[in-house]
């Protein structure tokens, strides 16, 4: 019994320390948030220590002559019975983890987002300020890069805090005074919800954005989505996020192949159903992004009601 015990501590540590080295890969490799929100990070931090620490301590205990004593004697803890009950429970570990060694990340696409429906706007909680704000501003941002930055003043949350908070009526106003609209990744959610909950404002103005390509089967050849997958926690609650192009020069990109797009948001009709979309625009291919994915998740302040 004291020989199985110490088997089955060894092959437990050994388990331990491989997912703690999956975790270091994927933070190495950059390739950590085509699975987890970067808010999410923290938690993975405290995960690869704490798995190498207990893997580290069982991989000792182990080895070592001292007697191993279980923490408890109830019968659901007790060890596996047979090989296959072995095989069967350590199985469960070890597939995922050699799969994450051996097979390439593979982004999210649109054969997801078939299944998943996309979201092209929703209503705000609290009605924005319909003043349209400087108009004039003479600080007109023209790259994703200028765009981050001049976004940045509608942030109130602290740097790296968990929960992000926006100041929309403020995110509304810089918006408004732009020409040009550019979707950044940190901003994509809130700016989408405001574009469509107040379309008269913004009709009529440029939208850049960059994202896959996705189409559904009603589509016509000229119509397609650009979209981005928007993460909460992980993946699997991803939820595509993205603005409808008409024009001919989408006919000619594929299903999955990232592009940057800028346009004109205005009135149009898919599906028999009247929209905003972008119209007159230009498309560039590009390689997919580092940040593939784009936050999901924030929160709201609008202006106290009086």
């Amino acid at each position: 019994m004291e020989t199985k015990l110490k088997q089955h501590t060894f092959l437990r540590s050994i388990l331990l320390i491989g997912y703690a080295l999956l975790v270091l890969k994927l933070f190495l490799t950059g390739d950590l948030n085509n699975f987890v929100a970067p808010k999410m990070h923290g938690f993975l931090h405290f995960a690869l220590w704490a798995f190498l620490l207990i893997g580290i301590i069982q991989l000792i205990r182990s080895t070592s002559d001292q007697k191993i004593v279980d923490s408890c004697d109830c019968e659901a803890h007790e060890l596996p019975k047979s090989w296959i009950g072995s095989l069967w429970v350590y199985g469960l570990f070890i597939l995922p983890l050699v799969g994450g060694f051996l097979f390439p990340d593979v982004l999210l696409d649109s054969a997801v987002a078939k299944n998943r429906g996309v979201v092209m706007g929703s209503e705000l909680n609290e009605p924005l300020s319909s003043n349209p704000g400087d108009s004039t501003r003479e600080a007109q941002i023209t790259s994703f890069e200028e765009a981050e930055a001049l976004y940045s003043e509608a942030i109130l949350s602290e740097p790296g805090a968990i929960d992000k908070e926006i100041d929309m009526e403020k995110l509304k106003e810089i918006l408004v005074s732009q020409d040009k609209i550019v979707m950044v990744e940190s901003m994509f959610s809130p700016i989408i919800e405001i574009l469509f909950s107040y379309q008269d404002e913004f009709n009529g103005k440029e939208v850049q954005l960059r994202g896959f390509v996705y189409r559904e089967s009603e589509f016509e050849e000229n119509e397609a989505v650009v979209a981005r997958f928007g993460v909460t926690c992980c993946t699997a609650d991803a939820t595509v996020l993205g603005l409808m192009a008409e024009d001919e020069q989408m006919a000619t990109i594929k299903d999955d192949e990232w592009v940057v797009v800028s346009g004109t948001f205005t009135q149009g009709e898919v599906k028999g159903y009247s929209m905003m979309v972008l119209q007159g625009i230009a498309v560039e291919k590009i390689e997919p992004i580092q940040e593939a994915y784009v936050d999901n998740v924030y929160m709201p302040v609008y202006p106290t009601m009086e």
